[in-house]
């Protein structure tokens, strides 16, 4: 008798209880439902992050390990020689330019029986390069000899990158002196014809 009104106690309760519940819940839904969606968010957005610093991390990882196979000997060497070909190359070509910069102005100057067309600045611009020029190659013949058996293969390879980028340099400011050097030219079509031939 006594486990009955027990079963029955506990049924009026459990009874009272969901119907009280059911006027609450129509009230707390849409908030325990916007919270529940907020936080679904968020952890999505964490995931996501994770995920993504995962790859970063990962990216990392593998440019560290290229950066190790790089810092060996044998790719130093590579690629200080590959450098100094490079510089070897432009330093031809930067000479290469004075030459016919001044045979163009020879040829000019004989063409116009001497007569000076504004070439005299051109000429005095044209000296500054060539004297930075040579300065540049005893600088490159010295460090050819001394740079390998300094301070290794980066050391090296970064000498080499910044003789490259003053030859660079003195290049760019000759193409402009012979673009000068045509361009003030009275026989300019002159020129034209003896570099065609």
């Amino acid at each position: 008798m006594r486990s009955i009104s027990i079963l029955i106690i506990l049924c009026l309760c459990v009874c009272l209880k969901l119907r009280s519940q059911g006027y609450v819940e129509i009230l707390i839904d849409p908030v325990v439902a916007g919270q529940k969606t907020t936080i679904t968010g968020l952890l999505n957005t964490e995931l996501a992050l994770k995920r993504k610093q995962r790859d970063l991390l990962k990216e990392l990882e593998d440019l560290e390990e290229e950066y190790k196979k790089k810092r060996g000997i044998k790719s130093a060497i590579t690629s200080s020689a590959a450098v100094f070909a490079a510089l070897q190359s432009t330093m031809i070509a930067v000479g290469k330019r004075i030459e016919s910069i001044e045979s163009n102005i020879d040829y000019i100057r004989k063409l116009t029986f001497y007569i000076p067309h504004g070439l005299g600045r051109l000429e005095s611009a044209l000296e500054r390069e060539k004297g930075y020029y040579e300065r540049l190659k005893s600088e490159q013949q010295y460090v050819s000899v001394l740079a390998p058996a300094s301070g290794g293969g980066g050391y090296a390879y970064t000498v080499f990158q910044r003789l490259i980028i003053r030859a660079m340099k003195i290049q760019d400011n000759l193409i402009e002196i012979d673009k000068d050097v045509k361009s003030r030219s009275v026989a300019s079509w002159l020129l034209y014809l003896k570099n065609a031939n």
